[in-house]
């Protein structure tokens, strides 16, 4: 109740300060070259993310969207340029509302579907293909809708000095170019890639607005092409065996069932592995540094009244939380298993003079995959949000900086309409990282 009343004050306080310099000519324009600054503990963070798991667990998952605004609202808060915290006014009951209200479209799909398949199967292979090939197709242009309007929500809900963010254009064009670049990046087997990314960033960048002030975008795609090969390569390293063996197999022989017609794959079969696994991790790894300089010319080709950005973000920066997160969970869930494994196997021994050993491996041994990924998802969901989220925000506003003219008093409010519900087509399908 304290920091509602807090932040309602901070609120009022800016918006009378605002008002009060543009009409009494106080303001002027800045020569600005900092950036933002995070002062997020690991400590504060930690309680709300356990609180969080814990109301998640006992409401059987309803709390999410209020834990969800609880995360983004600190972050936010934690958050400050020039001066002048973030804010964030969200709420856990328009996320809820939202995902309602597009659980009721996509329950009626999902039920159309499942007998559209039932029927397609019964007409044939090639019905059946093309029923689920639609509904990927369906699925995925909903992944792109999704996308742009839960970035209208949060921006309509991110506030600095009393004055909110906004985005125009159509989540349904968003989708069709995400598609059509999706296409694209297909025929070209991968190289597109950059381009797709470069363009989509453009729509939605000259589209984003703050106060009565919108941002533009302008860069090329010549350093993201260079800095995709790495990862394009480890792609075509590891879809080569898979191109080698559709060449070499009678698909006649397969309807048939005439194995003497197939090709022998022992003698390539280690070497198809080494070139698999070999490709899956050069892949992986220059993940982090392409997002990196994803980051970084995303940031150079943006501006916003005079203000250019600029970002010096690593791939180092991006990989090291996703790595001890990732080995502390590997780490977590492989110690779970062996103790559950150790405590089943003592508990047979002990029981085997009795004869009930297999009987009790066989009862108590499917609770141990469960546990196990119980364990996981506690990790998860209590330390994904302190070990990788608040690195990447604090090293994220640690290397952007903001250079330029700036009339930060003369910013005034949004006109742009307010999105009444949150996110919930992206809640429905999982796609914000929180």
């Amino acid at each position: 109740m304290n920091d509602e009343l807090e932040r309602k004050m901070r609120f009022r306080t800016s918006v009378a300060r605002a008002h009060s310099q543009a009409m009494s000519g106080l303001s002027g324009t800045l020569m600005v070259k900092e950036g933002p600054v995070y002062d997020g503990r690991a400590g504060e963070l930690f309680k709300i993310v356990l609180v969080n798991l814990i109301l998640t667990s006992i409401t059987a998952g309803i709390y999410r969207f209020w834990a969800k605004t609880r995360v983004r609202r600190y972050f936010l808060s934690r958050a400050s340029f020039l001066g002048d915290r973030l804010e964030y006014t969200g709420t856990g009951k328009e996320l809820f509302l939202g995902f309602l209200v597009i659980l009721a479209i996509l329950i009626p799909v999902s039920l159309i579907y499942q007998f559209g398949s039932q029927t397609a199967l019964s007409a044939g292979p090639q019905a059946y293909a093309a029923v689920q090939i639609g509904y990927f197709l369906l699925f995925y242009f909903l992944f792109f809708v999704a996308t742009y309007r839960a970035r209208r929500y949060r921006l309509s809900r991110t506030m600095w000095r009393g004055i909110r963010g906004g985005q125009t254009g159509s989540a349904m064009l968003f989708a069709v170019h995400g598609i059509l670049w999706s296409a694209i990046t297909l025929l070209t087997l991968g190289l597109a890639y950059p381009a797709m990314r470069l363009k989509l960033q453009a729509y939605k960048t000259d589209r984003m607005s703050f106060g009565n002030h919108t941002f533009s975008f302008d860069g090329g795609v010549g350093p993201l092409f260079a800095a995709w090969l790495l990862p394009w390569l480890g792609l075509v390293l590891a879809a080569t065996p898979f191109a080698l063996l559709m060449t070499d197999i009678d698909f006649g022989a397969l309807t048939t069932g005439d194995a003497a017609q197939l090709p022998d794959m022992t003698g390539t079969r280690s070497a198809f592995g080494i070139l698999m696994i070999a490709g899956v991790g050069i892949f992986l790894l220059t993940q982090f540094w392409y997002r990196a300089a994803e980051v970084r010319h995303f940031a150079a080709s943006t501006q916003f009244d005079g203000l250019h950005f600029k970002s010096s973000l690593s791939g180092l920066n991006v990989f090291w939380p996703f790595f001890f997160y990732g080995l502390l969970l590997m780490l977590l869930v492989a110690g779970a298993i062996a103790l559950i494994a150790g405590i089943i196997t003592a508990s047979a021994l002990a029981d085997g003079a009795n004869g009930q050993g297999g009987e009790f491996v066989k009862t108590v041994g499917p609770f141990a995959g469960a546990i196990a990924v119980l364990l996981a998802f506690l990790v998860a969901g209590t330390l994904k949000p302190i070990i990788v989220y608040n690195r990447i925000f604090r090293v994220f506003c640690e290397t952007l900086t903001l250079q330029g003219s700036f009339s930060p008093d003369r910013l005034l409010q949004s006109q742009l309409n307010i999105p009444q519900r949150g996110e919930g087509l992206a809640d429905a399908l999982d796609v914000d990282a929180f």
